[in-house]
């Protein structure tokens, strides 16, 4: 089986490079897409590693392929460099695989996405496939994966039929806030609070992500995401946080190798909400990666409630 077009972003961090072409030459895509985005004026030194990345990765790419080259001159930040790349990947092919620099996959995420990718190609239902697993072991049901509301984006496949539908902007999500419609794909009020309050957040650009307009884009259209019932990538670039520099408990998870070549399809499709339950409980309790954002979370909700309130006395007088 040919393996599925690949898009790697890039950035800034060279040392990582090496070890993810090492695992992406295992499985030799015919198609490579590289996206990077340009270095910070105000940052010291970045524009070497910038450019040492993308020398490093176009030298170690030596297997027969059409490479093709996103370099971006300045820097659009995170969210838009993301967004520019994705999208430039999805103008030139149907359907691929997408990696981060500090994503690192094991040898079965590569068949694992190509396969699922071409067994559900027309199924709108179907709207991404990720490699991350972070359930810690625990196992989903009988399948080689399970279904979910939630689409990770450490290590990644999907289909331009599902990009179309991304948002930047979220235009719909005023309205979606407004009549609480979360509530019909998450039946968790605390769950559904969170969550809008990270979608709001990102609406009105106080937090510079680009993946949640992808959640959302899902949400609103019902879709379901693909779960491998092992983790088959590791994120190694999450950063050590607070005083004690603690590791994140989603820092380095070590994959295992999938049975690719005899994947079982659940019965039914439904998300697992129990699954999903369980990575939402243990993100809160990791306070490593958590208390900063809870924090921003409830700084900004408490703000916004005060402007409703204001608001409201407006009205009324």
């Amino acid at each position: 089986m040919e393996t599925a077009p690949v898009l790697i972003h890039i950035f800034n961090r060279p040392s990582l490079v090496p070890n993810l072409i090492e695992v992406v030459r295992m499985a030799k895509p015919k198609k490579l897409f590289i996206s990077a985005d340009g270095a910070r004026e105000d940052k010291l030194g970045e524009k070497e590693l910038c450019d040492e990345s993308r020398k490093r990765i176009l030298e170690l790419v030596d297997w027969p392929c059409d490479v093709q080259t996103l370099f971006q001159e300045s820097n659009l930040g995170t969210r838009y460099a993301l967004i520019a790349g994705i999208t430039w990947f999805f103008d030139q092919v149907e359907e691929g695989i997408i990696l981060e620099e500090d994503c690192l996959p094991n040898e079965s995420f590569f068949k694992f996405c190509t396969t699922l990718l071409e067994y559900h190609r027309h199924d709108p239902r179907i709207m991404h496939i990720t490699g991350t697993n972070q359930q810690f072991g625990k196992k989903v049901g009988d399948a080689s994966y399970y279904y979910s509301c939630f689409p990770s984006i450490w290590g990644w496949a999907s289909w331009r039929r599902v990009w179309k539908l991304y948002d930047p902007k979220m235009s719909l999500f005023p309205e979606l806030d407004k009549e609480n419609m979360l509530l019909n794909v998450f039946s968790d009020p605390v769950i559904v609070e969170d969550l809008q309050i990270a979608l709001r957040m990102t609406y009105d650009d106080q937090n510079m992500t680009w993946d949640h307009q992808l959640g959302f884009a899902i949400a609103i259209n019902n879709g379901l995401c693909i779960v491998p019932n092992v983790n088959l990538v590791s994120n190694v670039g999450v950063k050590k946080i607070g005083p004690q520099q603690l590791d994140s408990v989603v820092s380095n998870i070590p994959t295992v190798e999938l049975d690719v070549n005899n994947i079982v399809h659940p019965d039914f499709y439904i998300a697992n909400r129990a699954a999903d339950l369980n990575q939402i409980t243990w993100s809160y309790e990791d306070t490593t990666t958590t208390n900063k954002t809870k924090f921003k979370y409830e700084q900004y909700n408490k703000k916004s409630s005060f402007l409703n309130k204001l608001k409201s006395k407006f009205l009324e007088a």
